[in-house]
């Protein structure tokens, strides 16, 4: 979101689902004239394809006058692809074609995919501080010797708890609002850079959002189950200047947040007294008694910014790239692999939709859908509970389809 000069705002938002609940939410509050959609397609064949549709279908039918669909294509729609040879009515000046080279999806923050939505919505200037934090971050990992590189260091120890104390992933609990869509990012970018290939159990591992409201921390904390932490926080809160209670009260909310990052660091390390940890070693406690404690020696890492602007942002970004490789080729992965997750059920989804669309013709001719029918017509098998709870969708959302009798 981006407050402009004359009062007006310019706003960013995804649609990566088909979901079509989630595309209402997306374009309920939007104004069809103003808008610019940018769809991202690698291949082609991705289901947000669909959500391309979705939002197509919903510009001509607000803008369209006298069948000039195309012109209204042109003014609003955008398209970055790896395809050359896909199909769309767009002119050549309004898609993007990525070279070779970044056709990986994974890896596609620093090119037009990620680049040209920025600089519409925040300007270049911004966007090229953005790009020059991740410069900085690249030249820190080609540059820097391993034993101080942050990324190598970062890595190596994923790989450590991972192999050597079984944690199989790690929790990033945000401690500044920024910060709040980092983990995902995190989770998406290493499930898809160390979860493919042979090796791929191996390289694997879950990154879990551990929230504003650190909602894990009890479990962190004494859970048999020990999960690597993660904690993230800016030094500087950047709200001072807007802010509209005294400048004591901001400062004094950061720096109580401040030290609470690092008594969540030491606890997790030291333990309390109370349970038997490593600080009952330096403050026994003469009576027991029933509090909240934990038992310490739980692994962390902190990661800090001064503040979180566009240039912390390609550091934290491209930090997060290097990582994730270093893992990936210690573990013999492939982290340019251009299969994506939602690709490898591609083929079973369109299997399904063509049984599904059989059973709505059915449906529409007045027969009955059979319970005992193990295979469909062209003789391919499917789960039966899957097969189950399909005809129970088709028979539950007949009334509101009108598919052509074929």
């Amino acid at each position: 979101r981006l407050r402009l000069g004359g009062g007006g705002i310019r706003r960013i938002k995804f649609l990566t689902s088909v979901d079509p609940v989630r595309a209402a939410g997306a374009i309920g509050d939007l104004d069809p004239s103003s808008t610019m959609v940018i769809s991202i397609a690698m291949n082609g064949n991705e289901e947000t394809m669909m959500a391309t549709s979705t939002l197509k279908a919903w510009l001509l039918q607000a803008l369209e006058k006298n069948g000039n669909g195309n012109a209204v294509i042109a003014k609003h729609m955008m398209m970055v692809t790896g395809n050359r040879k896909i199909n769309t009515e767009l002119k050549r000046d309004n898609v993007f074609v990525l070279p070779d080279a970044a056709k990986c999806e994974t890896f596609s923050t620093f090119t037009a995919a990620t680049l040209l939505p920025l600089a519409i919505v925040f300007g270049w200037q911004l966007t090229r501080q953005f790009v020059d934090g991740a410069h900085t971050m690249d030249n820190h990992f080609v540059e820097t010797n391993p034993r101080h590189n942050l990324p190598v260091l970062l890595a190596l120890t994923d790989i450590w708890n991972d192999s050597l104390l079984s944690s199989n992933g790690r929790i990033i609990s945000p401690f500044a609002e920024a910060l709040a869509a980092y983990p995902a990012f995190c989770a998406n970018l290493e499930a898809q850079t160390c979860g493919s290939g042979s090796n791929a159990k191996r390289g694997s591992s879950l990154v879990i959002d551990g929230g504003l409201h650190h909602s894990y921390d009890k479990a962190m904390y004494s859970a048999n189950k020990i999960f690597p932490s993660e904690l993230m926080m800016t030094l500087d809160s950047q709200t001072s200047f807007n802010a509209s209670s005294k400048d004591e009260d901001v400062h004094g909310a950061q720096d109580l947040l401040i030290c609470s990052v690092f008594a969540h660091a030491d606890e997790l390390a030291f333990g309390s007294a109370e349970a038997g940890g490593i600080m009952s070693l330096l403050e026994p406690s003469p009576e027991p008694k029933e509090v909240a404690c934990s038992d310490g020696n739980r692994p962390s890492a902190l990661i800090i910014c001064d503040r979180c602007d566009a240039f912390a942002c390609g550091q934290l970004v491209a930090l997060a790239e290097h990582r994730a490789v270093i893992k990936a080729w210690i573990c013999d992965v492939d982290p340019f692999s251009k299969v994506e997750g939602s690709s490898i059920r591609v083929n079973r989804t369109e299997l399904l939709k063509e049984r599904l669309d059989g059973m709505f013709a059915k449906l529409s001719r007045g027969e009955e859908l059979e319970e005992d029918e193990d295979e469909a017509e062209d003789g391919k098998s499917f789960n039966l509970s899957t097969r189950t709870i399909l005809r129970h969708y088709a028979n539950m959302m007949k009334d509101e389809r009108a598919y052509p009798v074929t």
